[in-house]
């Protein structure tokens, strides 16, 4: 009887064994893909920065009218870098569109700027009659910047990277105002100013870290070129001559500034 048993019980597990054996073999089930984390970036934002400014500024001399003949206009009023360092600040409005790890943007800011620079050159003129020393005081303003732009970046947990660029439009005031005095003793003074609005171009750069789905705090650089400014001036004096001079304003942004989105 017990040899029976046995022999039962061995039958069972060797059926069942075998049984096993018949059917396929299972695969693994492919790990879930981790869903994206961090914040979304999604949505309307307002925000403020504030920076320094950096200007990139060359003035120069286009054209010279005189009555000598053989001049060289380079000669007497100079050409040179009007840069100088300001502190700056304003606010911004835009909206971003998240799709999977990457941000696609628009935003518009307006910026102000702390001081005006002032530069004095000073240089030697000579003419088929005489010598002249020529002191040229050239003044150089960005009273507001604005800018609209694209920003596209990609997330990196709760850090955003991103480039940027767009149109910039500046308001800029120039002034020049020189004096020359003669060898043979007449004094000579002219002065011209031009207070206008520019378009150019803005390109450049960031790193905007989202502390909760509603703030974050970004630092940035920007760089922006505005088109050329032409200022006349005339010379008040015995020969009338007439200047124009040509004013090239860019410059350097680094900020950093902080967003709240609605």
């Amino acid at each position: 009887m017990k040899k029976i048993l046995l022999a039962s019980v061995a039958f069972v597990i060797l059926s069942g064994a075998a049984s096993a054996s018949d059917l396929p073999a299972q695969t693994g089930v492919p790990a879930p893909v981790a869903a994206h984390s961090g914040p979304a970036w999604s949505g309307f934002y307002l925000g403020a920065h504030q920076g320094i400014h950096r200007s990139d500024t060359t003035f120069r001399l286009d054209s010279f009218l005189n009555f000598f003949e053989n001049v060289d206009n380079s000669t007497y009023l100079p050409s040179g870098d009007l840069d100088h360092t300001s502190a700056m600040g304003g606010v911004q409005a835009g909206v971003n569109y998240q799709t999977g790890r990457f941000v696609l943007g628009l935003e518009a800011d307006v910026s102000v700027f702390s001081e005006a620079n002032t530069t004095t050159f000073a240089t030697r003129f000579f003419s088929p009659i005489d010598s002249s020393l020529v002191t040229t005081q050239v003044r150089s303003r960005l009273d507001y910047l604005g800018t609209a732009r694209w920003r596209l970046g990609a997330t990196f947990d709760h850090l955003l990277v991103y480039a940027t660029a767009g149109l910039a439009l500046g308001h800029v005031n120039y002034s020049v105002a020189y004096e020359e005095e003669a060898a043979r003793g007449f004094p000579y003074i002219g002065a011209g100013q031009a207070n206008t609005i520019h378009i150019g171009y803005v390109i450049g750069g960031g790193l905007e870290y989202a502390f909760t789905n509603r703030l974050s705090l970004k630092a940035e650089y920007l760089y922006y070129d505005l088109s050329n400014a032409s200022l006349s001036t005339v010379l008040i004096g015995e020969r009338g001559e007439a200047f124009t001079h040509i004013i090239d304003t860019g410059g350097h942004i680094g900020r950093v500034g902080v967003n709240f989105k609605l």
